[in-house]
């Protein structure tokens, strides 16, 4: 999903494609070029995307724990949006911290309708929990300025290494510690390369 937000290609390995059908299918609807292989996905985009509409259900339906992430992606798409969470209908706290980055994410009862066409400005955001903070470090990919999340505690317990990955990709990522707050905060600044 970063790479439809940045553009470009990347090469995820040591994955089965088979248990991310419905998640690549609505990439691919969304206008990036999905390859899949034994063990590995290739994704590009050009950053020029299309609003999909999304439905969570359980296994094999689209992933309620995605529903975050590409939230993220569909804010810079070409057209609105929905989701709607049929797992978890009140999974939405991420919508209320990209809308301060100026997403104008509209919640309904167990849905979020994303009008797209929208450029995020750099804010102070909390991560609530693991899959709020993955989708809040998307939307600071392409977001102007910097990013500062607190709550990275939920970050780093779902996601191995996540500095480094980000870091290795060319993103301006670090942790600091901020005297004007009692948390730890993950500060992005932009993309290299």
């Amino acid at each position: 999903m970063s790479v439809g937000i940045t553009g470009g290609s990347i090469i995820v390995n040591n994955v089965i494609p088979e248990h991310l059908h419905n998640c690549i299918a609505k990439l691919e609807e969304a206008g990036m070029e999905i390859e899949e292989g034994d063990n590995y996905i290739k994704a590009f985009s050009d950053g020029n995307l299309n609003g999909v509409n999304i439905k969570t259900g359980m296994y094999p339906s689209f992933a309620t724990d995605l529903q975050q992430p590409i939230t993220s992606l569909l804010i810079g798409a070409n057209s609105h949006s929905t989701i709607v969470e049929n797992v978890y209908p009140n999974r939405f706290n991420h919508c209320v911290e990209l809308n301060k980055m100026g997403a104008d994410i509209i919640l309904r009862e167990g849905s979020a309708v994303i009008p797209g066409r929208r450029t995020l400005k750099g804010a102070w955001v909390h991560a609530s929990d693991v899959r709020a903070g993955i989708s809040l470090i998307l939307a600071a990919l392409g977001a102007e300025g910097v990013t500062k999340i607190t709550g990275v505690e939920h970050i780093e317990r779902g996601y191995e290494n996540i500095i480094d990955i980000f870091s290795s990709l060319g993103v301006s990522i670090r942790i600091c510690e901020n005297a004007d707050i009692t948390d730890t905060n993950l500060e992005i600044d932009e993309i290299y390369g």
